[in-house]
């Protein structure tokens, strides 16, 4: 990492993905540090909590989108250069055959989380249904963005044609 040039920033993408955020906060003490509001009141580190503000999103460094699903709250990010689109949990693609266990595998499915049509599992699809406004303006923005590709947390990333597959994965909305 310290090849890349120094750490600025940090951010906690969502509600479950923040657990090393103190670890890294500890190590790169000069970083701000930036977390939707479900997951900053687990951070011990001081942080600035994320919201659809231009000023707040403007200092997280990337062209950005809180999609606030209540409980489930996430940012996803731009990165205009190469035109990919980040996403965490919202979108996810897994591979079934990679899992090793028949219940692995059979969950995955179940939740509707395998590719290679991926989209978001069934706890978040859940979660939107209360906040189907809050949803449609986050898949706007992404659609907007015209993204070329997206990269995955969860699953193999789409290298090509990233509208197509937002708006598949999301036609359910």
């Amino acid at each position: 990492m310290a090849a890349l040039g120094t750490i600025t920033k940090l951010v906690a993408p969502n509600s479950y993905h923040y657990l090393h955020i103190d670890d890294w906060a500890l190590a790169h003490a000069s970083a701000a540090v930036f977390a939707p509001r479900t997951a900053a009141k687990n951070v011990k580190a001081q942080c600035e909590v994320i919201k659809n503000d231009p000023d707040v999103l403007s200092r997280v460094g990337l062209p950005s989108k809180l999609i606030d699903l209540g409980n489930f709250q996430e940012v996803v990010f731009f990165h205009e250069p190469s035109r990919t689109l980040i996403v965490t949990d919202l979108m996810q693609n897994f591979e079934a055959s990679r899992a090793s266990r028949r219940l692995t595998r059979f969950l995955l499915k179940a939740g509707g989380a395998t590719g290679p049509s991926g989209q978001p599992s069934l706890e978040i699809r859940h979660a939107a249904r209360k906040h189907k406004s809050a949803l449609g303006e986050g898949i706007q923005q992404m659609l907007d963005w015209h993204p070329e590709q997206i990269i995955l947390s969860h699953g193999k990333c789409y290298r090509s044609d990233a509208v197509r597959e937002l708006e598949r994965a999301f036609a359910w909305h």
